[in-house]
């Protein structure tokens, strides 16, 4: 009796693993933007005038992303040659406490588990793809909570923080995508959306200065621009201890737009 739905599931992913990629994961955008979920609540997901008038962005923010992730989403938006790409410094530098995946990177055996894990990815990717989803490299879409107040869950808070403090893993591979966007002409700027004073509690004053300066010298040793929006940043425009509301997300864009 499980023949008949193992045949059904290798047709599917037979099926599903032929389906083409998409041409564009920017849309032909002017601006890509790239990070975490920080930046989904930070940038809507596209539209006009972000930058400018008559400026288009297509926004990537995927929910605890790993660094394969965003350097292939670097690589996807340098290939398709936007003007500028912004990509977010807090998911290259910073850690979760609960999130142990950089460590991995330089764990024994860190490649294969990272080839399997893919190849995993890859296969739930095309199933998602097959059914109309979304797949894990299109990013959250629109936030659901932007229009939500602030709610603080302390247990998560406290399993969130310290966070870890680190360069990324594959830098060459990062440098490489910045010299090769710098070569077109394509403008690359890292962005570090704010932390809530919620969160700033819980998080220790030398770390926070660790991850400012990590974030600074690797915007140096990339040569890009690094942006960090002045604030105040209040409560009152997060819907949690880290991620913007819509009127945090207005302040944030406009902050952005004249910097």
């Amino acid at each position: 009796w499980l023949l008949g739905p193992l045949a059904v599931l290798a047709a599917l992913l037979v099926a599903a693993r032929m389906a083409p990629e998409p041409q564009g994961r920017f849309h032909g955008a002017d601006v890509a933007v790239i990070g975490s979920s920080l930046t989904a609540y930070a940038v809507p997901e596209s539209g006009l005038g972000l930058l400018g008038s008559g400026v288009s962005h297509w926004r990537i923010g995927i929910a605890l992303p790993a660094e394969a992730q965003l350097l292939g989403l670097l690589d996807s938006a340098v290939a398709e040659r936007p003007g500028l790409i912004v990509l977010e410094s807090n998911a290259l530098v910073t850690r979760l406490a609960i999130d142990p995946r950089h460590a991995a990177c330089t764990a024994p055996a860190a490649g294969l588990r990272h080839r399997v894990k893919q190849a995993q990815l890859s296969a739930v990717d095309a199933l998602r793809h097959l059914f109309g989803a979304r797949r894990s490299l299109e990013g959250m879409g629109e936030p659901v909570w932007l229009d939500r107040p602030q709610v603080i869950d302390q247990a998560l808070i406290k399993a969130s923080y310290p966070l870890t403090v680190h360069p990324p893993c594959d830098e060459p591979r990062l440098r490489r995508a910045a010299e090769r966007a710098r070569a077109q002409g394509t403008k690359v700027v890292l962005i570090a959306p704010p932390r809530a004073p919620a969160a700033a509690r819980w998080l220790d004053p030398v770390q926070a200065e660790a991850a400012r300066a990590e974030a600074q010298a690797l915007a140096a040793r990339l040569g890009v621009a690094l942006f960090e929006p002045a604030g105040p940043w209040r409560d009152a425009v997060f819907t949690d201890h880290a991620h913007l509301n819509r009127q945090g997300r207005a302040q944030f864009v406009a902050a952005l737009r004249q910097w």
